[in-house]
């Protein structure tokens, strides 16, 4: 039932879908699988330049029930919400973009 419900809002990974996403990702250490849903207009905190341009970022702390690791994960937006980079520590994105 949460596949199909998580089909309706997008097809895989970190894949965008206007407003939200999900965001997969995968514990370094234990392997444990977590598929984060992400609405670009609640969850991204803004930033502001010295110039005032407006860009948007997104932090992420996970921490599963299988072990203490926590997984930290940092995206950067552009003004529109387009995803411009991505780190993660602790962990690994499981869809093939870079």
């Amino acid at each position: 039932m949460l596949k199909k419900l998580k089909q309706l809002f997008t097809s895989h990974g970190t894949s965008d879908s206007g407003n939200s996403f999900f965001l997969e990702v995968r514990c370094q250490k234990c392997g444990e699988e977590f598929n984060l849903y992400i609405d670009k207009t609640t969850s991204l905190a803004q930033e502001f330049s010295e110039s005032g341009k407006v860009s948007y970022y997104l932090n992420k702390e996970i921490l599963g029930g299988r072990c203490p690791v926590r997984i930290q994960v940092r995206m950067e937006f552009d003004q529109n919400r387009t995803l411009l980079s991505r780190t993660i520590e602790n962990g690994e994105f499981l869809d093939s973009q870079a």
